[in-house]
Formats: structure tokens, sequence, C-alpha cells
């Protein structure tokens, strides 16, 4: 019984808000992560004497971000706008196995803004 109590409210609130969202001039605001990433590697190279090798650390992360915004214009179809936001950073360094000095070194962080629009009809 308590059961029932719970879950006819959460229904009809949900039945509501479908209802609502394709209904002319309202709008809808949504988002999505598109990208998460987290990557770490580590190469080791080696020659013949008398070289000894170095070793190559890279380390690399990021983001992307989706925003978007539409207004209905009729009972079935939406348009609107969606920006993109991307951060990544990356980070590669050499070091010699003899010496333990790092002789490059590579870094680099990116920020990416974009701006796209949608129409969407649902039927």
């Amino acid at each position: 019984m308590i059961k029932t109590f719970l879950i006819v409210p959460i229904l009809l609130t949900a039945a509501l808000n479908s209802f609502s969202q394709i209904k002319k001039g309202v709008r809808m605001v949504g988002a999505s992560v598109g990208t998460v990433f987290y990557n770490s590697g580590k190469s080791e190279y080696s020659y013949p004497a008398p070289t000894t090798g170095f070793v190559s650390n890279n380390k690399s992360y990021g983001a992307n971000i989706n925003p978007s915004m539409g207004w209905f214009i009729s009972d079935n179809t939406a348009i609107g706008a969606t920006l993109n936001f991307a951060a990544s950073n990356s980070k590669l360094s050499d070091v010699s196995d003899a010496t333990g000095n790092v002789f490059n070194k590579d870094n680099s962080n990116r920020f990416n803004i974009g701006i796209g629009g949608f129409v969407r009809n649902n039927r």
C-alpha cells in the first residue's frame, strides 16, 4: 500500500513533465558529458653501448561538456542551440637513463569553445 502511494505521484509527475516538454512555446534544457579521459604511459628505449637510452613519460587528461537549450515551435518540433566546451592537458617528458636529466619536455593545455544548432522532431 505504501509503495502505491509513492509510485502513483511519481508516475503522474513524470507524465505531466513529459506532456509539458512537447507543448508549443515550452523550453527544453539539457547537457551531456561527451568525453572524460585520463591517460598515463611509460616507454623505455635502450640502445647499444656507449648510449644507454631513455624513458619517455606521457600523461594526459581532458573533458568535454555540451549544454543545450531549445524551444518548441510546434507540438512536435523544437529548435535550439548547443555549446561545446572542451579542455585537455598533455605532458610528455624524456629522461636519460644514465644521468636522470630531462632532455625533452612538452606541456600543452587546450581549451576549445564551439557553438551549434539543432532541430528535433518528435513523431
